[in-house]
């Protein structure tokens, strides 16, 4: 292998491509006669939509509008929320081998260093805070994720040269009593853009580089291994990234399925359950965290094939070994027993936050 960071440049990216792309680097890093690693500096053609891997597209997306609006749509490979992707924010992906076992939480601690020590070196203090935030006095500039593909680590991060506001608003399922009142402006006082930091976007470019290079201890060559990316990219854009089973991969809503959103340690969760009669079959659990814990895992399976009925899943649920850990199980047998009871069905996107708008926001 070649040890060398390659530095990849792009502009103007359809969504499965630029995807496919990121995903190929990871896949590829490191393997003999290729470089050790690979930093991408990119931004999409206007616009794009990428939900998060564990989020379900309907719930999050207006598909409807972005159909009329000509937005296209699709799933990164990184968990996260919802984002809204064009010419005014800059995507940055870093893809390496795999060095060690590492946490979704642990690798994007230690690479969002990369972006915001590029952004100290321009005279701007950011900080990581919450799940995935880059912050600048409490205000998000970029939005970090992070995932295994293969024998390859992916570090993704979105930052903000600019934002339309009100486009982003009429994407994303966000609810209208949150922001009725207040429309771009609940968005606008959450985050900040380079702009209005007065960072330039090519300064910053040249200060990822030197960042990543520097905490790699890799010199960086434009372009090198580029064409097998490439060719590994094409290879995943048609077998995933443009399929209708990557975009719905936490299932499309149906027919009388029950779907009732929860507060948990991870923040808001759906619960999705296929039931038949009283009895669940089984139950998807979808959100903006950035991995399946086990504890997700364990509340999935401790589903399936229960009574619904609030007294017996409520007491099946706790005397499960992590569920309580993640939520309150008397609160999850209620929401799922009272959306069984007044029969249900997927009735729509009630999201409680998004990836611009905290859930604990009160406007």
């Amino acid at each position: 292998m070649s040890r060398v960071l390659a530095l990849h440049r792009d502009s103007g990216v359809e969504a499965a491509w630029g995807l496919a792309f990121d995903e190929a680097m990871a896949q590829l890093a490191g393997l003999a006669e290729l470089p050790l690693a690979h930093l991408r500096l990119y931004d999409y053609a206007d616009h794009a939509v990428l939900v998060g891997r564990y989020q379900r597209l309907e719930d999050e997306v207006d598909l409807a509008m972005a159909l009329a609006l000509g937005v296209s749509v699709n799933r990164r490979p990184t968990g996260g929320g919802a984002i809204l992707m064009g010419r005014d924010q800059l995507g940055v992906a870093l893809a390496l081998p795999v060095t060690g076992f590492e946490t979704p939480r642990e690798g994007m601690s230690r690479f969002a260093r990369g972006v915001i020590e590029a952004l100290g070196a321009l005279g701007v203090r950011a900080e990581l805070r919450g799940k995935n935030d880059i912050e600048v006095e409490g205000r998000k500039i970029a939005g970090v994720g992070f995932c295994r593909s293969g024998e390859g680590l992916l570090f993704h991060a979105s930052i903000l040269a600019d934002l339309d506001a009100d486009l982003l608003l009429s994407l994303l399922r966000i609810p209208l009593a949150k922001i009725a009142a207040h429309g771009g402006r609940a968005v606008e006082e959450r985050i900040t853009t380079l702009s209005a930091l007065g960072v330039g976007r090519e300064a910053l470019e040249e200060a990822l580089v030197a960042s990543f290079s520097e905490q790699l201890g890799l010199e960086t060559a434009l372009g090198e291994g580029h064409e097998c990316v490439e060719s590994r990219a094409a290879v995943l854009a048609g077998e995933r990234y443009a399929t209708e089973s990557w975009l719905f991969a936490q299932g499309a809503a149906a027919a009388g399925e029950l779907s009732v959103e929860l507060r948990s340690s991870l923040g808001t969760l759906r619960i999705i359950a296929a039931s038949q009669g009283d009895i669940i079959k089984s139950a998807v659990v979808a959100g903006d965290f950035n991995e399946v814990t086990r504890e997700i895992r364990v509340l999935e399976e401790a589903l399936r094939w229960t009574v619904l009925e609030p007294g017996a899943l409520e007491r099946h649920l706790a005397s499960t070994p992590g569920v309580a850990e993640l939520a309150d199980p008397a609160g999850i047998a209620a929401e799922l027993c009272a959306a069984h009871a007044s029969h249900a069905e997927a009735a729509g996107p009630r999201r409680i936050g998004s990836c611009y708008i905290p859930e604990e926001i009160t406007l």
